[in-house]
């Protein structure tokens, strides 16, 4: 029985979600890539809590494959325990894996339109922006046009999200110890 008939018979059934969470947990050990992958997308699909700190240790491991599955996953399950170390990961030096923390983190906006700005797509979903490539005036006037709205409420919105995120915006200098420097444009 594969692990997504399980899911399917664990639906609507609290308890048996519950039942079925504890082995998928412990199949995240698993040595085996393809019952790793298929363990963490059942947890993200069940969305259950105690799989988030074996999924954030996951973060850490030197594997892309499984810290790009588990930032994924976080970002489905949606607890605010996985903020800080998918923050941590924009730092990644695989660029899947930083969008895949970008996009863990778009799922913490309650607002609609700041999750569809940390898209490449502009649709709140995958693919996710890379927090390490500049977001430049040329991105902004391309998203106010497509989201239908001015281009400063793009850029006001951005320069909010940055204070979240470590995003890197092209009109914003970027602070070399100390905040010396005056804004340009």
């Amino acid at each position: 029985m594969t692990w997504r008939v399980l899911i399917a018979h664990a639906e609507g059934e609290e308890s048996a979600a519950e039942r079925l969470a504890e082995p998928l947990i412990a199949r995240l050990d698993d040595s085996d890539s393809d019952v790793w992958h298929a363990a963490a997308g059942a947890l993200g699909q069940i969305g259950d809590m105690r799989a988030v700190e074996p999924l954030i240790a996951r973060l850490d491991d030197e594997n892309n494959g499984k810290r790009l599955v588990a930032a994924e996953v976080l970002g489905s399950i949606g607890d605010t325990r996985a903020v800080e170390p998918l923050i941590a990961r924009l730092d990644d030096p695989d660029s899947d894996v930083r969008r895949e923390a970008m996009g863990g983190l778009s799922q913490t906006c309650k607002d609609e339109m700041d999750r569809m700005l940390l898209t490449k797509d502009l649709d709140g979903v995958a693919p996710f922006l890379d927090p390490q490539e500049e977001i430049a005036e040329e991105w902004v006037r391309q998203a106010a046009e497509g989201m239908d709205v001015l281009t400063d409420e793009v850029r006001r919105r951005y320069e909010a999200l940055s204070q979240q995120f470590p995003l890197k915006l092209a009109w914003r200098p970027r602070a070399a110890g100390s905040k010396g420097s005056s804004e340009s444009k």
